[in-house]
């Protein structure tokens, strides 16, 4: 996936949350993972992957115009950013 947004801050199921944001539904992604014409995916503070190691990734990603592969689980809640979007795809790990 290439990146289109990173975004930080806090969501309706916690504090600080660090989100991706892709154009359209990758082949894959189930719908949970979309909203609009995007695709949202969340590194949750105290999860498997650390928010600060992703940022740094997904802020190379983006400045480098090089793809990045994420793994994620569908969570039974669902994360909205502030009305930026929703989803409920959180980012288990990062390939790269």
């Amino acid at each position: 996936m290439t990146i289109q947004n990173i975004m930080t801050g806090f969501t309706s199921i916690g504090g600080d949350q660090l989100w991706i944001r892709v154009s359209g539904q990758p082949t894959g992604v189930p719908a949970a993972c979309v909203w609009g014409p995007y695709s949202y995916f969340y590194v949750k503070s105290g999860g498997d992957v650390d928010p600060q190691k992703a940022l740094a990734i997904f802020l190379t990603s983006k400045s480098t115009n090089q793809p990045v592969e994420v793994a994620w689980d569908t969570s039974g809640a669902i994360s909205n950013f502030g009305g930026y979007g929703q989803t409920s795809c959180m980012i288990r790990k990062i390939l790269w």
